[in-house]
């Protein structure tokens, strides 16, 4: 398993860029469902230390793109597509009873989303790559783990983790908990090499 852990000081960016060094280095070359050249790790964890985290300059190449993805984790409309996140999360008002549990009892161990559905198993269509959110707190801070079937770790990984971590964020302020760490687990932690050649060189991954 690979644990990278966000060093003091250190931008959230440069941990993301030690996990994707890692995973290009210790994994296992595949040819995926799609027929795409993969590097596969079985088995991720990033922890990143809160408040050291610049995400809206530091982590992302477009910080507008990746502000809507946290507009959309809190908006339940789906839209055109087949699910987003915001539509699974606040199915059954998730958000909403999360914040009603930590308010109640902020040492609950229920504070808990899920993402994925049963049906998503057989379902032929796109299915959410996170899984379940838990939100425990924990050395007087809130904390939030995410817990990823799959991940894109050049694509797709930015965007969740800073989603992710402003979920926490708001959580923490409709609360009134001051906000710790975020998790992030993945079991199957990817690079895409069809699609990311260059960005690999970018990042002087190769």
């Amino acid at each position: 398993m690979i644990t990278i852990k966000q060093k003091p000081m250190e931008l959230p960016r440069q941990t993301w860029i030690r996990l994707v060094k890692e995973v290009y280095k210790e994994g296992e070359h595949k040819i995926d469902q799609r027929n795409n050249r993969v590097i596969s790790y079985y088995n991720t964890c990033t922890i990143f230390s809160l408040p050291h985290i610049f995400l809206d300059e530091c982590f992302i190449d477009n910080p507008r793109l990746e502000r809507s993805f946290f507009e959309e984790l809190i908006t339940p409309h789906k839209g055109e597509f087949a699910y987003t996140y915001g539509n699974r999360i606040n199915e059954h008002n998730q958000i909403k009873e999360v914040i009603k549990k930590l308010k109640e009892d902020k040492n609950t161990r229920r504070a808990v989303i899920d993402i994925f559905r049963p049906t998503d198993i057989s379902s032929g269509k796109e299915i959410p790559c996170a899984t379940q959110l838990h939100f425990n707190f924990n050395k007087r801070k809130l904390n939030l783990t995410c817990i990823m079937r799959s991940n894109d770790v050049v694509g797709a990984y930015p965007s969740d983790v800073y989603g992710f971590i402003h979920l926490l964020k708001y959580i923490g302020k409709k609360t009134g908990l001051p906000v710790g760490l975020y998790t992030h687990i993945v079991t199957d932690t990817h690079i895409i090499l069809d699609h990311y050649e260059d960005k690999l060189k970018q990042l002087r991954i190769k």
